[in-house]
């Protein structure tokens, strides 16, 4: 038996660093925000900073409906610690998170069908855009819970969630199915992302941060059920 072993030295050039904006949003939605950042080099270890000087606008169908302004977003959350002499809850309050964002408060909800688009411009930066159209959410006909009533692939008992949904015909369309656990101990109470993995549905496979992925392949334009795993 032998073993060869080659080193290849690959050079990686530098680029010059670009704007790079994150943000998530849904229809319904009255307030955006957005995280403006730098791009950073594939072997760099510092942090990305944070641009704050930059004009970020958001336009419907083509239209300027707002700009998002700089500022600092922080979440909190009380929970209930114990209670009084009279028998009511005493609550004590922690900062989670304190980030840089920029926001906007809307006149009106986003709305399903219309094209949104978020530009971004800074100094020293080429300007940058993101184009997004509001689909209609999925159409989801049924959904049941069971238990521990399945065994997942390391032969464990697992709750499982069976999920009915109406595809739409003749659209290449994708599904993300994430669990989310509301935890009633805290006000007001957090939904915090649980783990789910793919049960016995074909083609389904594992997404990020404990997602499951699912195309519709094997199921365009039909009502079709499919289970999930906690």
């Amino acid at each position: 038996m032998c073993a060869c072993e080659q080193v290849t030295e690959i050079d990686i050039p530098e680029e010059e660093s670009r704007l790079t904006l994150s943000s998530y949003y849904i229809s319904g939605d009255t307030k955006l925000k957005a995280h403006l950042t730098k791009s950073l080099h594939i072997l760099s270890t510092e942090q990305a900073d944070n641009i704050t000087d930059a004009t970020v606008q958001l336009y419907e169908d083509n239209a300027l409906i707002g700009q998002l302004e700089d500022g600092l977003d922080t979440i909190s959350w009380s929970w209930i610690s114990g209670t009084d002499t009279a028998g009511n809850p005493i609550y004590e309050t922690y900062i989670a998170d304190i980030s840089r964002v920029y926001s906007l408060e809307l006149d009106a909800p986003l709305q399903t069908g219309k094209t949104y688009k978020i530009t971004a411009e800074a100094p020293d930066f080429e300007p940058i855009m993101a184009t997004q159209e509001l689909l209609a959410p999925p159409n989801i006909t049924n959904v049941t819970y069971e238990s521990e009533s399945s065994l997942n692939a390391f032969g464990e008992t697992s709750d499982k969630f069976e999920i009915s949904i109406q595809d739409v015909a003749g659209e290449d369309n994708y599904y993300e199915i994430a669990l989310f656990r509301k935890d009633n101990s805290f006000t007001p109470s957090p939904w915090e992302r649980d783990y789910v993995e793919p049960g016995f549905t074909p083609d389904s496979e594992e997404g990020l941060q404990g997602t499951v992925l699912l195309k519709d392949d094997l199921f365009d334009g039909d009502n079709y059920t499919f289970n999930v795993l906690n």
